[in-house]
C-alpha cells in the first residue's frame, strides 16, 4: 500500500506546534511480486481510492499561542467528523472492508 498526497506544513521554531494540511490524497495497491535487491522500485499499482477533502492535523505540547487557540477552535467547529489515520484508512481500502474513513457497521 502506498499513500500519495500533497502536504502543506507549519512547524514552530521551538517545535512545540506542528500543523499539516494534506490534500490530493490517493491510496494505491502495490503489485505483489518478488524483488531482488538490485531491482528498481515497484511501479504504483491499482488506484484504490481518492479523498476529495483536506486532512488537517494539529499536534502540540505546552500552551498554545492565541492564534493557535483560535485556529484549533475554528477547526473543531468546522470539521465534519474525526477520522482514523491514513494508515488505517489505507488498510481498510486494501482489504475491501469499507469506504476507507468509515468502518462498516456490523449486522
Amino acid at each position: 500500500m502506498v499513500t500519495q498526497y500533497n502536504r502543506l506544513a507549519y512547524n514552530s521554531l521551538d517545535t512545540a506546534i506542528r500543523i499539516t494540511a494534506d490534500h490530493n490524497l490517493m491510496y494505491f495497491a502495490l503489485p505483489w511480486e518478488a524483488r531482488d535487491d538490485n531491482d528498481q522500485p515497484s511501479p504504483l499499482g491499482t488506484l484504490l481510492a481518492m479523498e476529495p477533502d483536506v486532512i488537517v492535523e494539529m499536534k502540540w505540547y505546552g500552551e498554545l499561542p492565541h492564534w493557535a487557540i483560535d485556529l484549533h477552535a475554528y477547526l473543531k467547529e468546522n470539521t465534519h467528523e474525526e477520522r482514523p489515520s491514513k494508515f488505517i484508512v489505507a488498510m481498510r481500502w486494501l482489504l475491501g472492508e469499507t469506504d476507507g474513513a468509515k468502518k462498516k457497521k456490523k449486522k
